[in-house]
């Protein structure tokens, strides 16, 4: 149908949102299939607010504003997602002009310059946003690099690393591949890789590390965990999910009772609440939490253990915060020259 608004944006002002035409946003599209837009007032001025005008304009649609995971696109009964060319295995075959000979069929919208097609590949269809990942900044390598049969150029890594793209009988740790990094970067193929891949992590305020066994200041490592025992011991973790801390596989034994997060100084206690004028407690801030432990996951070949908390850690900016994990198959092939290693000065 045609759509009559007193204004039309050019583009979308969210920054989550691609103008499109309607029949991409099913949330919106099957409403008014369903009439919803003739006898709802509310809803036809939503429709009406939301029509925009693509930067480039490809076929004489009505385009709204939809938001990215609401985006979804329908090829020869397959149900797709909308991602640029490389980004989709089933699409590599076909050069970018084949694919704009067929406007309707193919292209669900363009955005940046960049043409969004209809993607029908399982794997990029069963996780949203999987394939459409920008990939991060990787600084040099201690893995050297090296040259494939065919000429590409990749890094010598121990095979395991190589993921799916190497496949032998046994991959061992010390045999050594070429390992080609995927053209447009992709998540591992694990289950949770997107869940993780859209945590906030790691960042913090702090961008110039202090080395060489110096204080740290306060919120420089934010996913540093305090693990508390009954007896006096003395081990860390990191928080690398709101409910999971790795750590060490020989930390973990019958005396563990909880975590503490938020902790800068082991020797710091928050002072004492007291009365006020007005006869209400004024306590200093507290921002360390301790939780306990529900489930502990030991390693039966390495030194690593894993612990699940009973409740997810309160997220707070600066104070406790997860750490990043390297979900991007490129981070997978690489070790960084320097590592950080913190402590509690003990």
């Amino acid at each position: 149908g045609s759509f009559e608004a007193d204004a039309i944006q050019i583009g979308c002002s969210n920054v989550d949102d691609r103008c499109l035409p309607i029949r991409h946003c099913p949330r919106v599209y099957k409403r008014i299939q369903q009439g919803e837009y003739s006898h709802n007032a509310t809803f036809k001025k939503e429709v009406l607010r939301s029509i925009c005008q693509p930067a480039v304009q490809m076929e004489r649609k009505t385009h709204i504003c939809c938001s990215k995971r609401h985006i979804e696109c329908d090829q020869d009964g397959k149900s797709g997602a909308c991602l640029r060319r490389e980004q989709c295995p089933t699409l590599q075959s076909t050069t970018e002009q084949q694919l704009m000979r067929s406007v309707e069929e193919n292209l669900c919208y363009v955005h940046e310059n960049q043409n969004y097609f209809c993607c029908t590949d399982p794997l990029c269809v069963a996780h949203k946003n999987l394939c459409d990942q920008k990939a991060p900044n990787v600084p040099a390598s201690v893995y050297p690099a090296c040259r494939s049969s065919n000429g590409s150029v990749g890094s010598s890594v121990p095979e395991r690393l190589c993921g799916a793209q190497v496949q032998t009988a046994k991959a061992m740790a010390d045999v050594r591949v070429c390992c080609i990094p995927p053209k447009a970067d992709r998540l591992m193929s694990h289950p949770k890789a997107e869940k993780l891949a859209h945590l906030p992590c790691g960042t913090n305020a702090y961008h110039n590390k202090i080395q060489n066994g110096e204080r740290a200041e306060p919120g420089e490592f934010p996913w540093m965990v305090n693990l508390v025992y009954k007896r006096k011991l003395r081990c860390s973790g990191t928080l690398i999910h709101p409910s999971y801390v790795l750590t060490a596989r020989h930390c973990i034994n019958a005396g563990l009772v909880k975590v503490r997060l938020g902790v800068h100084d082991l020797l710091e206690r928050p002072g004492p609440c007291i009365s006020a004028a007005n006869g209400s407690m004024v306590c200093p801030k507290q921002t360390v939490q301790e939780i306990a432990i529900a489930d502990r996951i030991r390693s039966h070949t390495h030194d690593v253990g894993l612990l699940r908390l009973v409740r997810p850690a309160k997220l707070v900016q600066d104070v406790v915060w997860p750490i990043c994990l390297p979900v991007y198959l490129t981070l997978q092939m690489y070790m960084p020259p320097t590592v950080t290693i913190t402590g509690w000065g003990k």
